[in-house]
């Protein structure tokens, strides 16, 4: 029988998630981040999805144990933090809305929810003293693969777009602008 915090973790955060940084690219997009904040805020962007990406994958993948938990915990803490500067940043060139300071709100919880339900499910092991060993483990293929589609649609796609788009426009304004201009 499925355990109630891996459900919980499946079908509730993670969609909620996926959903809540889909959101933020839409406030990115109505906002025109390639006008304003530009390629800086995309590469900031890109390296709070790849932390949380790391704590996904070990999560997925390695039996939980006090190493694997204390890695996705410093990659959500990696996370927050980039996200603080992410939002520092930003704020210096464009207005960050009410329903996009909502969503940032959310793509800084779930993490840290994931990471309780994780705790709760596995705290025999977490609390384990002495077992520092990453050992695979294995889950079911479709939930995998499910799981991987999903934040390749939803997340990283989107990502890349932004990122090309921001890319471009900065090119295309370095193009324009005078060779002795500084």
């Amino acid at each position: 029988m499925p355990h109630l915090w891996a459900n919980c973790l499946l079908y509730v955060v993670f969609p909620i998630w996926l959903c809540a940084g889909l959101a933020d690219y839409l406030c990115h997009r109505r906002t025109r981040i390639e006008a304003t904040s530009g390629f800086k805020e995309s590469l900031l962007h890109l390296a709070q999805a790849v932390t949380l990406g790391v704590a996904i994958l070990a999560g997925m993948f390695c039996r939980i144990n006090l190493t694997v938990f204390a890695l996705m915990a410093a990659c959500l803490m990696a996370h927050f933090a980039l996200s603080l500067w992410d939002t520092a940043y930003a704020m210096r060139y464009r207005r960050i809305g009410v329903l996009e300071q909502h969503v940032h709100g959310f793509l800084n919880v779930l993490p840290f929810m994931a990471l309780a339900l994780v705790a709760i499910g596995n705290w025999p092991r977490v609390r384990a003293p002495g077992d520092f060993s990453v050992t695979a483990c294995v889950i079911p293929i479709g939930t995998a693969v499910s799981v991987l589609v999903l934040i390749t649609v939803l997340d990283l796609l989107p990502l890349l777009e932004e990122l090309w788009r921001t890319s471009r426009t900065a090119a295309l304004h370095h193009e324009t602008r005078h060779p002795l201009s500084p």
